[in-house]
C-alpha cells in the first residue's frame, strides 16, 4: 500500500474517534488552538523536523519528493514567530548524499537531534543494514556497528528504531518488550515488558528523554475502535509514572504534560486538557479541493487542459511541541502531487510550515 493509500486508511479509522471528542467539547471548559503562522517551503517536501531544547531553532529536513537529493533548512524562533536562516546560502545537501533512497518516518520516528548549540545529527537505519550517524556541519558520517547488532538482535522491526531527542538512546520494539539503548556504549539499559498487541504500539520519548511513552490501542483488532492507553516510565529505572486514556493513537505530549496534541479524523488537529477536561475547537490542516489552473513551481505550464482536481492532501511529517508547552509547529508536506506534459513538471502545490499557539478562553 502506498504511504498515502496507508494515511487515508488510518484517517477512516479514527474517524469515530472524532465524534467522540466533539461531543465532548459540548461539556468541556474550552482550550484555544491558533493558527498563528504559516510558511510556504516550496514545491520539494519535508521528511522530519526538530527543534533545539530552548525552542529557538527549527531545523526541517528537505527531499526532491522521491526520498532523493536530502537537504536541510533552517529557520530562527523568537517573538517574532518563523525566520527562515540562509546559513550563508549552506543547505548540507553534499552531507546528504548518503541518505539518497531511504525513507523517514519524520512524524512517529523522527531521525534529527538537535544540541544546545543547534548544531544538528541525523541518525538513521541506512540501506547497508547498520545505525548511521550524520553531522552536516562537518560533513561527517559514522556507523555504529555495536549498536546496530544489539538493535537487530532485539527488534521486530530495525528501521523504525526511534531515538530520544539527544539521541543518547534508542528504543526498539521487541517480540515481548520494549528495549532501550544507550547510542555510545550499545548497552540495554532498560526493557519493558508489553504483554500483549506489541504489533500496534508506539513509542515515543518525552521532550527531555527522562521518560518513554507506550501508547496502545484498546481493541487494536476493532476498525472503529479509537480509544487508546498511554503507560509513561521513567528512563532508565523503569517506574510507570502515569497511565492515561486517550482518544487515539495519535497523540503528542506537551513538555509540561498539561496537553495532549491529537490527529483525528482525516485532517483535524484538537488540543486536550486531561486535568480539566478541556478541548479545544478543531483545526483542518487540508486545503480545499481546487482545480488546477496554474502550477505552484514557475517552470511548470498550463495545466488548464488537464481537468483536475487536486485533493488539497497536506499530511504532517513533523509534530514538535515548544518547549514552554505554549504552542507547537508542524511541517505539512502536499506529497508531490503535481503533473507532467513533455519535459515539464507542474506541482499542484507547495508545503508547509505552520506555527499553532494553544491557551484559553479569556
Amino acid at each position: 500500500m502506498s504511504g498515502k493509500g496507508l494515511i487515508l486508511r488510518l484517517f477512516s479509522i479514527l474517524l469515530l474517534g472524532l465524534v467522540v471528542l466533539t461531543a465532548q467539547a459540548q461539556e468541556s471548559p474550552n482550550v484555544t488552538l491558533t493558527l498563528a503562522e504559516e510558511r510556504q517551503l516550496g514545491t520539494d517536501c519535508p521528511a522530519a523536523s526538530a527543534l533545539s531544547p530552548a525552542g529557538n531553532m527549527l531545523w526541517v529536513l528537505m527531499h526532491d519528493c522521491g526520498y532523493k537529493d536530502y537537504y536541510l533548512l533552517n529557520f530562527t524562533i523568537d517573538g517574532n514567530g518563523l525566520e527562515f536562516s540562509t546559513n550563508d546560502g549552506e543547505d548540507y545537501t553534499s552531507a546528504l548524499t548518503g541518505l539518497d533512497g531511504i525513507y523517514f518516518d519524520g512524524l512517529l520516528n523522527p531521525p534529527l537531534s538537535v544540541g544546545d548549540d543547534g548544531s544538528l545529527q541525523i541518525q538513521v537505519y541506512n540501506r547497508d543494514g547498520n545505525i548511521q550517524t550524520f553531522r552536516p556541519s562537518d560533513g561527517s558520517a559514522e556507523v555504529n556497528p555495536a549498536l546496530t547488532e544489539q538493535i537487530i538482535n532485539a527488534a521486530l522491526y530495525p528501521e523504525y528504531a526511534v531515538f530520544n531527542p539527544d539521541q543518547s538512546a534508542v528504543a526498539v520494539i521487541g517480540e515481548d518488550a520494549v528495549h532501550i539503548f544507550d547510542t555510545q556504549s550499545a548497552s540495554e539499559v532498560l526493557a519493558i515488558t508489553v504483554e500483549a498487541n506489541i504489533d500496534f504500539l508506539q513509542v515515543r520519548f518525552s521532550a527531555d528523554g527522562n521518560s518513554i511513552d507506550l501508547i496502545m490501542p484498546n481493541n487494536p483488532d476493532d476498525p472503529n475502535a479509537t480509544i487508546a492507553t498511554l503507560y509513561r516510565y521513567s528512563v532508565p529505572d523503569g517506574e510507570l509514572q502515569m497511565e492515561q486514556t486517550l482518544l487515539n493513537s495519535l497523540a503528542w505530549i506537551s513538555p509540561n504534560g498539561q496537553y495532549v496534541l491529537l490527529w483525528m479524523g482525516e485532517d483535524e488537529l484538537v488540543v486536550t486538557e486531561p486535568a480539566t477536561g478541556g478541548v479545544s475547537d478543531i483545526l483542518h490542516m487540508y486545503d480545499a479541493p481546487r482545480t488546477i489552473t496554474e502550477c505552484a513551481n514557475e517552470d511548470g505550464f498550463d495545466p488548464t487542459d488537464l481537468g483536475v482536481t487536486w485533493d488539497g492532501f497536506l499530511p504532517p511529517m513533523g509534530i514538535n511541541w515548544l518547549p514552554d508547552s505554549s504552542g507547537f509547529v508542524v511541517v505539512n508536506s502536499y506529497m508531490g502531487d503535481g503533473a507532467a506534459s513533455d519535459n515539464a513538471i507542474c506541482a499542484f502545490s507547495e508545503s508547509r510550515l505552520r506555527r499553532y499557539t494553544v491557551g484559553h478562553d479569556a
